[in-house]
């Protein structure tokens, strides 16, 4: 558009998840405009939010006989003032199959005392497809279906036996996280689109859809019954209009509306080539 002229458009059709006050759902058609470099939508219509010291507590497992192992996970890390935006540590997933986490700053995916570690940065308020794949001989990082980081090694099982729990989140994780996967194989060896929907299959360890929408217990569609247990962290609704990598994600109680992109772009985290600012209801580049 220029003005209030459309220069040009193309219509299609897409579901949108609505919510009254009542928390009841319901299902609508609208209209707009395609949109460039869409990553799929989250794997479900909900989400858990979690603050500081929230976290899902897993059933405890075994020592793993083997090294091979895929977490994947859809998420969002909300930016925090209590520490530099630029450099937050936190866990997202840990367990004895390994960990993914944020570290300062940075995308890691740790196995059997190494790690892979991303050399982009986190993107405060973006959706993320974060994948760890150990494959008996390497470990590999993948962001968004992008190789991120990488090492030659895969290393050896934890020689301790005793029960340890999975988590989810904690350890100063504030966002929201929308699926998760734990494979007993390695699912991705190069670049990949990130799936829209997780499946389970004869080799899948755990499947966590966040689909409840309510409760106290994270259930585990792989049929293996690793439920988890919900400690703080509260559920939410996803806006499923909204799934460029580019924007924040919307959690919303109501039907999805217009978007101001001017007010969700942030000049100190967004990476913009140049010096910018804004101007009225302009982003220039002096």
């Amino acid at each position: 558009t220029t003005g209030k002229t459309i220069l040009g458009e193309r219509p299609f059709k897409r579901k949108t998840l609505t919510t009254s006050q009542s928390g009841n759902r319901s299902s609508g058609t609208s209209t707009g405009v395609a949109e460039k470099n869409v990553l799929p939508s989250p794997a479900g219509a909900f989400a858990l939010k979690f603050s500081s010291d929230d976290v899902v507590e897993l059933p405890p497992q075994s020592s793993p006989q083997s090294v091979e192992v895929t977490c994947e996970m859809w998420f969002t890390a909300d930016a925090r003032p209590i520490e530099p935006i630029d450099n937050p540590s936190f866990f997202l997933w840990r367990s004895l199959l390994g960990e993914l986490s944020i570290s300062t700053g940075k995308y890691k995916f740790y196995t059997f005392h190494s790690h892979a570690l991303s050399e982009m940065r986190w993107e405060p308020n973006r959706r993320v497809h974060l994948a760890g794949v150990n494959d008996k001989s390497r470990r590999l990082l993948f962001v968004n279906g992008k190789l991120a980081g990488t090492t030659k090694d895969a290393g050896e099982p934890f020689p301790d036996k005793t029960q340890h729990p999975m988590l989810i989140g904690g350890d100063r994780f504030i966002g929201t996280i929308e699926a998760v996967r734990i494979s007993k194989v390695a699912r991705y060896t190069e670049d990949f689109t990130p799936p829209t929907t997780f499946t389970a299959d004869k080799d899948t360890f755990a499947l966590y859809r966040f689909d409840e929408g309510q409760g106290d217990v994270l259930k585990d569609s792989s049929g293996n019954g690793h439920h988890g247990k919900i400690i703080g962290a509260k559920w939410v609704v996803l806006d499923r209009g909204n799934t460029t990598n580019q924007e924040p994600l919307q959690l919303t109680d109501a039907p999805p509306g217009p978007l101001d992109l001017l007010k969700v772009v942030d000049l100190k985290a967004d990476v913009l080539v140049g010096e910018w600012a804004k101007e009225d209801s302009a982003i220039a580049t002096r």
